[in-house]
This record gives C-alpha cells, sequence and structure tokens, in this order.
C-alpha cells in the first residue's frame, strides 16, 4: 500500500507544471465497470511524453478479485487469463507511481479515472489529472462528438500496441498534443478570455491555459480572426435560384401540374434515375399529388401516413414546384428539431439535386437557439457577477465557438451540454426582451435577425 500525503503530491507535482504542454504521463484503465465502490482495474496503460515525443511506455494486466464479466472481456477483449497470474492492485499502483513520478497525468474524462486512481492507491490524484475531453470541446466545440476514437480520427493517429489501454495511452497522448497545437494558434484574446473563466475554480485545465497564455505572450504572434458577420454562403442560408417576393395573398396562383409531381416519384421519374434499386411507392405518389392539388385550390389537407412511405418528400416535392412557380415562402414546421434537421441536410439537398429546379432553402429556429454576442461579450467581461463557478467551467467551450460560428445556432457545439447548463445558456441566448431594453453592441452581427433575413429570401 502507497500512501502520500496531499500537500507532497501537489506541491512536487507543481514543480512540472512549466512543461505541462509536452511533458506528461498519458494513463489508460479498464476496468469491471463504471463505479470504483463496486468494479476493478483489470489493466494499467501509460506512456511517458517528454519534449513532445513518447520515450517510455508502461503496461500491466491487474488481477481483480471478483474477475472479468462476460460483457468486459467482449469490450476490451481482456479474460480472466489474461490476468489470472497479473499483479494485484497494490503491487500494480507501486508500479505505476513509480513509472509516473510527479509529472501531470493525462486521461480522457478526468473524473473516471480520478476515482478510479485515488480508491486503488488511496492518495488524492485529482489536482494532478488532466482531462484532454474537457480541453477537445473547449479547442473543437463543432466536432461530433469526443470520444477516443472520434478524436484519433480527427488528428489521423495510428497506434498499434497489442494491449488496449496502452494503445488507448498512445493515442490520447497524441490527442493532448493534436489539441494542444489547435490552441497554440487561437488568439491570445481567446485564450484570456478562458483563464477569466476558469480562475478562481479548481479546474484543472486552468495550468494548461496559464502556459498557453504565457507562450503565447511571449511570442507575439498570435492571429486575431475576424468575423464580419453571419455569411449567406453558410449552408444554412442556402439561398439560390430567384429571390421570392412578398405578394399579397389574394395575387393568382399558377396551378402546379399535379399529374408531373406525381411522375416525379414514378418508375422513370428523377428520383428512379438518381436511384439505385429506387422502390416506387403508390402511397407517396398518392400524397404528393394531394399536396399539390392542396396548392392549386389553397384548400386545408391532413395526411397521414405509415413509416417508410416517404412523407418529406411527398410534401417537399409540390411546395418547392409552388414556391418557385409562384415566387414564393413556403414554411415548414416541424415538431422536433430532429426532424427539421432531417429534411434540411438530408431530405432538401437530395431534392437540390434531384430537381431541374433551382431553389432557395433556410434553416429557421426559434430565438433561443442562438447566441447573442451582446450578451455573450458583457457575461466575459463581468464573469464573477454573471456566472456561478460551475457555469464558468461550462462556458469554457463556448469562447473559440463564439468567435467562429457563422450561425449562432447552439446545436452545431457538440462541445457545450446545453441540458446541463439551461440556466446559463440562458443568461446569453437571443432574447427579444434583452433586444428593446439594450443598445446592440455587435455591430449587425445578429445572429437571429441574420437568419430572419435569410428566411425572408428563400422559397423553403
Amino acid at each position: 500500500m502507497i500512501a502520500h500525503s496531499e500537500p507532497s503530491v501537489n506541491r512536487e507535482s507543481n514543480a512540472s507544471m512549466s512543461d505541462i504542454l509536452n511533458t506528461f504521463i498519458a494513463i489508460d484503465l479498464e476496468t469491471t465497470g463504471l463505479k470504483p465502490v463496486e468494479s476493478e482495474i483489470i489493466e494499467i496503460g501509460a506512456v511517458k511524453v517528454e519534449n513532445g515525443e513518447i520515450t517510455k511506455t508502461f503496461q500491466t494486466y491487474v488481477k481483480p478479485k471478483m474477475g472479468v464479466p462476460e460483457e468486459i472481456t467482449r469490450l476490451t477483449g481482456i479474460t480472466f487469463k489474461d490476468v489470472r497470474k497479473a499483479p494485484k492492485i497494490e503491487s500494480a499502483m507501486e508500479d505505476l507511481l513509480e513509472f509516473t513520478g510527479h509529472l501531470p497525468l493525462m486521461v480522457h474524462q478526468g473524473r473516471f479515472e480520478t476515482r478510479f486512481l485515488s480508491e486503488a492507491s488511496h492518495m488524492p490524484f485529482g489536482g494532478n489529472i488532466h482531462s484532454v475531453r474537457d480541453l477537445a470541446k473547449a479547442a473543437l466545440p463543432c466536432l461530433s462528438d469526443h470520444r477516443v476514437d472520434t478524436l484519433t480520427e480527427f488528428f489521423e493517429i495510428e497506434a498499434d500496441s497489442p494491449h488496449k489501454a496502452l494503445q488507448d495511452a498512445e493515442q490520447l497522448a497524441e490527442i493532448y498534443l493534436g489539441v494542444v497545437e489547435i490552441l497554440k494558434e487561437t488568439p491570445l484574446r481567446l485564450k484570456q478570455q478562458m483563464l477569466q473563466l476558469l480562475q478562481g475554480t479548481d479546474s484543472t485545465l486552468l495550468p494548461i491555459l496559464v502556459q498557453l497564455g504565457n507562450e503565447a505572450v511571449k511570442r507575439e504572434m498570435m492571429s486575431r480572426i475576424s468575423n464580419n458577420g453571419a455569411d449567406l454562403d453558410h449552408p444554412l442560408f442556402n439561398v439560390g435560384g430567384e429571390e421570392p417576393r412578398a405578394e399579397a395573398d389574394d395575387m393568382p396562383t399558377r396551378p402546379i401540374d399535379v399529374e408531373a409531381i406525381g411522375d416525379l416519384f414514378g418508375e422513370t421519374g428523377v428520383f428512379s434515375k438518381k436511384k439505385e434499386n429506387y422502390e416506387v411507392r403508390y402511397e407517396q405518389i398518392d400524397m404528393a399529388k394531394a399536396v399539390a392539388t392542396a396548392f392549386n385550390k389553397a384548400h386545408l389537407l391532413v395526411a397521414e401516413a405509415g413509416t417508410g412511405v416517404g412523407k418529406s418528400m411527398a410534401y417537399l416535392a409540390p411546395a418547392i414546384h409552388h414556391a418557385v412557380q409562384n415566387n414564393r415562402r413556403v414554411i415548414v414546421s416541424t415538431n422536433t428539431k430532429n426532424l427539421q434537421e432531417q429534411l434540411f441536410y438530408n431530405d432538401l439537398p437530395q431534392l437540390e439535386t434531384s430537381l431541374n429546379l433551382p431553389f432557395s432553402y433556410v434553416l429557421l429556429k426559434g430565438r433561443s437557439n442562438y447566441i447573442c454576442l451582446n450578451r455573450w461579450n458583457a457575461a466575459v467581461t463581468n464573469v464573477d457577477s454573471i456566472f456561478s463557478e460551475n457555469e464558468r467551467e461550462g462556458a469554457l467551450p463556448l469562447v473559440i465557438w463564439a468567435e467562429q460560428t457563422k450561425t449562432g445556432d447552439i446545436s452545431e457545439n457538440n462541445g457545450f451540454d446545453i441540458s446541463r447548463n439551461a440556466g446559463l445558456w440562458a443568461k446569453i441566448c437571443s432574447d427579444s426582451g434583452y433586444c428593446r431594453s439594450q443598445r446592440c453592441r455587435t455591430n449587425g452581427r445578429c445572429f437571429a435577425n441574420s437568419i430572419r433575413r435569410a428566411a425572408q429570401k428563400s422559397h423553403i
């Protein structure tokens, strides 16, 4: 059993913090479950990185008291045969501590590894363990997710160790170095905002950002990101074709060809020509023709169809023809954001390539889905009075994103957990009441208004 006092661990680990960007230990654990009280470590992998290069590796299986569950074997490939003659956890931790010394420890999640290592060694590891995932969320907020395999693919990292924990540790080291390089290229002003958010918190990302800031000041070579507003060439502002004009409701409507709409979905239609193994669905044809008829007669229509009929295409195709032919706008309102995004990112692009009919479309959400840069800038200027400590850490993935986003739509930021930070988001999202009471200082860079203006110029 190894027992070190907390002051000793923290004091000596601080001595190596000046090299935290390129000298550290990356660690990965394989366990029999997620809770250290009822689960055990069965493999430890670690690599030592010095001056940005892996110089030493460490790997050991650990003999568990309760065996290896079949589910864990399926996930990790580790069998009881692998761990049967392995050292017990006390011996494995002695070897690990000798390998790590007092260098900072890089792990993927942070809390997970801290709990297991602290339980196994009875040492307060917390202040010396740093979450690469949290750092990656700040540096790469729009990545689809921040799992090890996603980050490995993003940085094009290869590792071929036969041991899973060691391979993951090698990948984690390269991921951290990659994330650090991205943050080095981030303007000093944004790094200062990150430091303002974390100053006074117990976040273990603070020493990393401090050194990044210090290096940036010394080099004085940081480039500044400039963004002059929402870019209408961005996919969320897909404005093509002739701009629809506002017309009175009593203006005559040019009817669309109902039979031609039905033919689009037939055996010789445009969709059949574009898609291999196309299957004609007669319910879809009937619905498309019914929607077209409703447009022509300005009638209300309620249509119900089962899964797999292709309802979205059945109402979008006639809607597009009606909008373009009459130079008008058609609003498609969905019950969920998921369906809204499916239409925008999947169905409408398919129609754009299939129909010989230039048209424009815009994804429009409620005002509260967009960040208000006026409120955000005010918040990061007055961090202590506006954000709680937890909110300050939660806001970290917003810093780079708020500078770079061209839509302001929070759904594109996968580093920010809006479900856990609803109160934080309410303080910085677009709000009509705030707009009425405050002078806008964003020089026209208002995402909510920009998307609404784009919507006025779109067909769908």
